[in-house]
């Protein structure tokens, strides 16, 4: 059995006890001055940055540590115990993926589940006048981008036909907005959006696009955005999510400017909802309800065109423009969901 005198440092004293250090099996022992024996299992053993050449220092938790002429004992004994910390960073290395996917999950479980369908469940309770008022900020923020000061008289035999039409389609509805329908004289953009507090805007460009039953189908589209509050739940959904960022990050700026980027568009569901609704609308103020389908399949014709895809691309159906405020769903879908709801109410 090889032994090697070390010394042995009791856990709290800085004098040290010449000792005696041989290992039996699993085992590390000391033999004192006196005679007397200790035994220590290996495992709990912990060397701290052992290179040949030097001594060895090997503490044992709560009990002392070892300093040990470098030699073969110590060598052997260095390879059969943990390096300080190795038994926490083997466990490390397994938790840190582990809760780093988690927290992916309750982050996207967050965005994408909860916070939305709290801002559904929301959305309905909050006075009308708080969400005028909302709708009134957003209005006074986008006012320097939207240009409705009416330039030639084609414009403005536009505007009056959209507030015709507008007034139309309100007329059967008994809503507590205070609707406006303005023409954005921009013909670049291929755009129709409403704002919370009741103003719908159309830009020339979608106007001219096309045809009239087409321009009250989207209207119909906007004004049910409108009074189903989709545009107050996006707002609402938005908020919470910089709140749980104030909690989560150091700095959440960057990280709630994301989802406010992608509340500027309203759900999937908020859509189809939208389109369906819409048909409803035209329906009762007497318009034809496929008259939405129609207007999508233009839309999504001239957004296509526009933005320099062909129709019979793949990628034309997942066109996303930052032009258009609203992140549409496929185009070809929500067509088809249209016409069903239109055939439904027809």
């Amino acid at each position: 059995m090889m032994s090697s005198q070390g010394d042995w440092f009791p856990e709290g004293e800085i004098d040290s006890v010449r000792v005696t250090v041989s290992v039996e099996g699993s085992r590390l022992r000391l033999v004192f001055p006196d005679g007397t024996g200790r035994f220590f299992e290996l495992s709990r053993l912990s060397v701290k940055d052992y290179m040949k050449g030097i001594p060895l220092k090997a503490a044992i938790a709560e009990t002392g540590m070892l300093s040990l002429p470098d030699g073969p004992l110590a060598e052997g004994i260095a390879r059969r115990c943990r390096p300080v910390g190795a038994h926490f960073e083997s466990r490390m290395m397994v938790w840190i993926p582990a809760l780093f996917g988690i927290a992916i999950v309750v982050m996207a479980l967050l965005i994408f589940v909860v916070v939305p369908g709290i801002a559904e469940r929301v959305a309905p309770m909050v006075p009308a006048h708080m969400v005028t008022s909302i709708g009134d900020t957003v209005e006074r923020q986008i006012q320097p981008w939207i240009d409705t000061e009416l330039e030639t008289e084609e414009q403005t035999l536009a505007f009056q036909e959209i507030n015709r039409m507008g007034r139309d389609l309100i007329e059967p509805l008994d809503s507590e907005y205070n609707f406006r329908f303005l023409l954005a004289v921009s013909e670049e953009h291929i755009n129709a959006f409403a704002l919370p507090n009741g103003t719908i805007i159309m830009t020339y460009g979608l106007y001219q696009e096309l045809d009239a039953d087409e321009v009250a189908g989207v209207l119909a589209h906007e004004i049910v955005h409108v009074t189903k509050r989709h545009g107050t739940e996006a707002f609402l959904a938005s908020s919470a999510w910089f709140v749980l960022a104030a909690f989560l990050f150091p700095d959440p700026t960057l990280f709630s400017y994301l989802p406010s980027l992608a509340e500027l568009s309203y759900s999937r569901e908020a859509e189809y909802e939208a389109d369906c609704e819409a048909a409803v609308l035209l329906k009762d103020a007497g318009y034809p309800p496929v008259a939405i389908g129609d207007a999508l399949e233009e839309l999504g014709a001239a957004v296509a065109e526009a933005y320099g895809f062909e129709e019979e691309e793949e990628d034309a159906e997942n066109i996303i423009p930052w032009g258009i405020l609203s992140t549409h769903p496929e185009f070809p879908a929500r067509i088809e969901r249209a016409r069903q709801c239109a055939g439904l109410e027809g």
